[in-house]
């Protein structure tokens, strides 16, 4: 019994104590919370749908990449054996975008946002109490004209409200309808990370 409480306040101190993107990288024991797609500071190219159907599709996006497990294998590509989904704080600020406003004809939007920017972002966030490793990502650029979505991948300490790491990514867009062409793009960057990104972000 002493000896299963050891390991479990081990266990816990290592989790509380998971403060570098490092650390993260190198324990599968490590869990994290996947807390969704953030596109409150997207900016939006050549679609030609509907504003409140845009905004219907952010929550859609949201609820397919994180329930679609076997096509969206958020686990296999960070290398976890614990990950859990939370996306009740990324719905409420999604459903406050005014989609009006983040459509653009500017090219250079697609590619808009800097670190400094994802830093500021995951300051607004009220995590609740919750602490640990979260996984989120945030909507940079998204064009129809490119046939791609810019996110940055980025992984937080949601206690402190601190970016551990984060990273651009580019996901090419595809398939039928609004919802659909515009999650492929967390698919390829998901299979890109699984693929190569993730030995990469391990080796540094």
């Amino acid at each position: 019994m002493k000896t299963s409480m050891l390991i479990l306040s081990l266990f816990f101190s290592a989790i509380s104590n998971a403060q570098t993107a490092k650390e993260v990288f190198n324990s599968a024991e490590i869990p994290v919370t996947y807390l969704g797609i953030d596109f409150t500071r997207a900016k939006i190219m050549g679609e030609i749908a509907g504003n409140m159907e845009i905004l219907k599709a952010f929550a859609a996006i949201n609820n397919t990449v994180a329930h679609e497990s076997k096509k969206y294998d958020i686990a296999a590509a960070i290398r976890k054996t614990n990950v859990v989904n939370n996306l009740s704080f990324v719905g409420p600020r999604n459903k406050a975008v005014d989609v009006s406003k983040i459509k653009t004809d500017q090219v250079s939007d697609f590619t808009h946002l800097a670190p400094a920017d994802i830093d500021k972002l995951v300051k607004e966030y009220n995590f609740s109490g919750q602490k640990g490793i979260g996984l989120l990502f945030v909507v940079d650029g998204m064009s129809k004209l490119a046939g791609k979505a810019s996110v940055y991948v980025t992984f937080i300490d949601m206690g402190a409200k601190k970016v551990l790491f984060t990273e651009r990514m580019m996901g090419k867009v595809g398939g039928f309808g609004l919802r659909n062409y515009w999650a492929k793009p967390f698919e390829d960057i998901l299979n890109q990370i699984e693929a190569s990104k993730f030995k990469e972000w391990k080796g540094r």
